[in-house]
């Protein structure tokens, strides 16, 4: 049987949350107001027609990697490694809070937590998103997007 080593537990690199901008073209499509600035929560596109912003990508790659290297950490040790968070901001009269994030709704099929034919959901938020390729990623999962609310055939 072959052993995963989880990664190394990192603190804050300083560049995770960091979001460079980039103009992000999609010809024709509903979704080219969305603001081409990012923050930590938006989703990145990508598509045939879509100039990238590998920065973008590439930064959220360093985020998740260091998210993984500290569940792994947890769950190995039951707390953080104290170069994690010796040096981690201090949040005072802090509280729990819901915001709201860019996510997915619809009628699923083929779920593998959510049985049933055209059940309506709500996603998990939206990492990665592409009209034109028909697919969406969220935290959880890829989707394949069929035909968009709104669309109704038209009866001749």
């Amino acid at each position: 049987m072959a052993s995963f080593n989880p990664p190394k537990p990192h603190g804050d690199s300083g560049t995770a949350g960091k979001r460079l901008g980039g103009e992000q073209k999609i010809t024709g499509s509903k979704y080219s107001r969305l603001p081409a600035t990012r923050k930590r929560d938006a989703m990145l596109r990508f598509g045939p027609n879509i100039d990238l912003d590998l920065t973008a990508f590439g930064e959220e790659r360093v985020r998740l990697d260091a998210l993984v290297a500290d569940l792994w950490y947890v769950s190995l040790n039951k707390r953080p490694a104290s170069s994690s968070t010796h040096d981690a901001p201090i949040l005072e009269e802090w509280r729990l809070a819901l915001r709201p994030t860019l996510c997915l709704v619809g009628l699923a099929t083929g779920h593998p937590k959510l049985p049933g034919h055209q059940r309506a959901i709500v996603t998990s938020g939206l990492s990665m998103f592409s009209e034109q390729l028909g697919l969406g990623r969220t935290e959880s999962r890829w989707y394949q997007l069929g035909k968009p609310a709104g669309d109704v055939p038209e009866h001749s």
